[in-house]
Parts: structure tokens; C-alpha cells; sequence
């Protein structure tokens, strides 16, 4: 049975990985364009999108925060890519220094990507196409696929 979850899991985060998450953009308006904000956001850290490479972009959470997380899923993988590699040049825009971006990720992964943070050195632990990764003292990578392998990776460090 929980070969089936792995399965599924890997199934619905194969479906997330043209989508990013965008977090910190404060908006104006009550229904703004989030199409509009996702080209700005990316023409300022040098990307290049246009409105057609926009498969879908909507808001997440409570309607009466400002500040609400936007996703945004693209047509192309490479778009994607693009955004995410581009992100460090955040820090050295004015206006996005409280803004960051993140592969969207299924409720699982996150979960393990936000409890390998906790228990492992935080700064080893990363994404990669929405799987958490972990990089251990010996060089190696670590794909996470559950929380009893957390557990052990942190005994053995």
C-alpha cells in the first residue's frame, strides 16, 4: 500500500514540475492581474515571458491578506527552470527583497522537504524538481522519499 502512495505522490508532483510558487508580491488591488504580475516579477529578475507561456496563474490562501502566495504554471519546463535559476538575482531588487520563489511541491513532499529542514543541517537540504534532496558530509545526495529515512540520515550524522 505504501508503494502506491510513493507511486501517486510521484505521479502528481511529475504534474506540478512546469509550476512555481511566488511568495512576498504585494498587491494592489483586490483582482489584479496575476498574469500581468508574473511577467513583471520575471522580466525584472531577466527572464523572458510572454502571456502565452502562461498556461494558468491564480492566487492561493485568505483573500484579505495582501500579500498571498501566486502560482503559476507554464506551458514549457524551461520557463520554469529559467525563473528558478534566475531567483538569487531577488536580493538586488529593491522591490523583491522580501520576494522568493519555489517549485510547487505536492503536500508530501513538502512535508518531508519542511521536516528534513528541522532535523538535518538546514542549509544541506534542497529541491530538485519538487523532490527534497539532502546532502550529506560524505558528498553524496540524498533523495527523501520518507520520514523514517530523515530519522536515520540524522543519526547518522
Amino acid at each position: 500500500m505504501e508503494d502506491l502512495q510513493y507511486k501517486c505522490n510521484d505521479l502528481e508532483q511529475y504534474g506540478r514540475r512546469c509550476a512555481v510558487r511566488i511568495y512576498g508580491i504585494k498587491q494592489k488591488e483586490k483582482n489584479e492581474n496575476t498574469r500581468a504580475i508574473v511577467i513583471n516579477f520575471a522580466q525584472k529578475i531577466g527572464v523572458n515571458v510572454a502571456e502565452q507561456d502562461i498556461y494558468a496563474s491564480h492566487c492561493l490562501g485568505n483573500r484579505k491578506n495582501s500579500t498571498r502566495p501566486i502560482t503559476a504554471r507554464f506551458l514549457r519546463y524551461e520557463t520554469c527552470q529559467s525563473l528558478l535559476h534566475n531567483c538569487s538575482k531577488l536580493r538586488s531588487i529593491q522591490d523583491y527583497k522580501n520576494v522568493y520563489i519555489n517549485e510547487d511541491q505536492t503536500r508530501f513532499n513538502y512535508d518531508l522537504f519542511m521536516y528534513a529542514r528541522e532535523v538535518l543541517h538546514q542549509h544541506h537540504v534542497r529541491t530538485k524538481n519538487g523532490y527534497p534532496f539532502y546532502h550529506s558530509e560524505d558528498g553524496y545526495f540524498h533523495k527523501l522519499t520518507s520520514f523514517q529515512q530523515i530519522d536515520k540520515l540524522a543519526q547518522q550524522e
